[in-house]
């Protein structure tokens, strides 16, 4: 157990390193694989010193917290290889981060992925969502529907929801959008639209929330940040799960 703490350690601080390099340090999770390397390099060097009924403890949480994190992630990374139907009444493109230079490389290939759907699929509407962060020059809405505008998507096709700040908000507001246009939320087909490894958590508040007929379209951006983003997944799935669960 020493020398697989101390590979992985190694491992997670390197890569927690390159994360922080290429997102910063503004987000507290972006220093996830740089504590997890920490913590368990600690382990790798102390190990030898604990009990036989502590290195006991530590095996039994070491696996059974593998299983869970496994089979989770197991469930995200293959709902978001899934394919959306065909002729969707709307699409809902999630927003992502906004800067001086405009959409996020991550949120960027969500909205070429709306895009090409949209194309594909001529009589489908798109909700564009998400607010102004702090930190943002304009709405996450406004500068998807710029982008779909310049890529070709005529306006009258695109509607804004610029007044939600996280996924369940998105998804209420793009529901409300939709009653006041007449429609039956149970009737409507719907595909949601964000990053693959989002894809899993934001059916899931759809489905809690009332929508009947969803499917979804993946996008990746960087690659490299996948086990970044994958990893945050497996812990805002269980906010959510235990949101849903008291409410």
């Amino acid at each position: 157990m020493k020398k697989l703490f101390l590979v992985l350690g190694s491992i997670c601080l390197i890569y927690g390193i390159i994360v922080l390099m290429i997102i910063g340090f503004g987000n507290i999770f972006s220093y996830f694989f740089v504590l997890l390397g920490i913590l368990f390099l600690l382990l790798s060097v102390f190990y030898p010193k604990i009990s036989k009924r502590g290195r006991k403890i530590i095996l039994i949480v070491f696996l059974i917290g593998s299983f869970l994190f496994g089979f989770l992630e197991t469930r995200i990374v293959v709902y978001g290889m899934k394919q959306p139907e065909n002729g969707a009444d709307y699409v809902i493109l999630l927003g992502s981060g906004v800067s001086e230079k405009g959409p996020s490389i991550d949120f960027m290939a969500r909205i070429r992925a709306a895009q090409a759907y949209l194309k594909e699929n001529p009589d489908t509407e798109v909700i564009v969502t998400g607010a102004k962060g702090s930190n943002e020059p304009v709405t996450e809405a406004s500068a998807a529907r710029d982008c779909l505008i310049e890529f070709g998507i005529e306006e009258k096709r695109i509607l804004l929801e610029d007044q939600s700040y996280s996924t369940l908000q998105n998804l209420q507001n793009s529901r409300k959008l939709i009653e006041k246009k007449g429609k039956d939320i149970d009737d409507c087909n719907v595909v949601i639209v964000s990053s693959s490894f989002h894809l899993y958590r934001a059916r899931y508040i759809a489905e809690q929330i009332g929508f009947a007929k969803i499917s979804c379209l993946g996008s990746h951006g960087l690659r490299i940040l996948d086990p970044q983003y994958y990893s945050r997944e497996f812990f805002a799935c269980i906010k959510e799960w235990l949101y849903f669960r008291n409410k």
